[in-house]
C-alpha cells in the first residue's frame, strides 16, 4: 500500500481501531476471524496497520502472526513480525483434523498413530505410535524443539 501514516487516520485502544474524529471503531469482521478494514478502495488487515502503528512499515514477503492464535486479538502484545513458515508454525489445528491433535493421524496401513511435522518445505517423520499419548507426547516435544518460539500445539489461547 505504500507508506501510510495509520495515525493520522485511526486511533489505537487496545486492540482496536477507531476512526479519528469520529470515534467510530474501524473495520468488520470476515468469516475467517480476521478484522478487515477498507482503505483507499482496498481491505486492508487490522493486525496489520496495528503493527505498522508501532513499529515500521512491514517488509515485503513477511507477514504478522498471532502469537496466541487467536485472529481477532490485534492488542499490540500479540502480534509479530514473521516469515510465512514461521506463521505457517505458529496455525491452529486444521478444521479437517480427526484425530484432535496437529500432526498426528491414524496410520491404517501401519495400525499406529503417525506423527508428522513441517518446517519450511520439509517434513519431519516423527515416528509411529501405539497410542494417541504417546503420538502427542513426540509430536510436541519434536515440534518444540524445530519451531522454537513459533511451536504451536494448535490450540487457541483466547487470553
Amino acid at each position: 500500500m505504500g507508506t501510510v501514516n495509520w495515525s493520522e487516520r485511526y486511533t489505537y485502544v487496545n486492540g482496536e481501531l477507531f476512526h479519528i474524529g469520529s470515534n467510530k471503531r474501524a473495520g468488520c469482521l470476515r468469516p475467517d476471524g480476521y478484522l478487515i478494514l477498507g482503505v483507499d478502495y482496498k481491505c486492508v488487515l487490522a493486525h496489520r496497520i496495528i503493527y505498522e502503528m508501532h513499529n515500521e512499515t512491514i517488509p515485503v514477503g513477511f507477514d504478522i502472526d498471532h502469537i496466541n492464535g487467536n485472529r481477532s486479538d490485534n492488542r499490540i502484545q500479540n502480534l509479530r513480525l514473521a516469515t510465512r513458515g514461521e506463521n505457517l508454525r505458529n496455525a491452529c489445528i486444521r478444521s479437517d483434523n480427526s484425530s484432535g491433535v496437529k500432526g498426528v493421524f491414524w496410520n491404517t496401513s501401519k495400525r499406529r498413530w503417525t506423527a508428522k511435522l513441517q518446517t519450511d518445505n520439509t517434513q519431519k517423520h516423527v515416528g509411529h505410535f501405539r497410542s494417541i499419548e504417546l503420538a502427542t507426547i513426540a509430536i510436541n516435544k519434536a515440534r518444540t524443539e524445530m519451531h522454537k518460539e513459533f511451536s504451536n500445539t494448535g490450540v487457541v489461547n483466547h487470553g
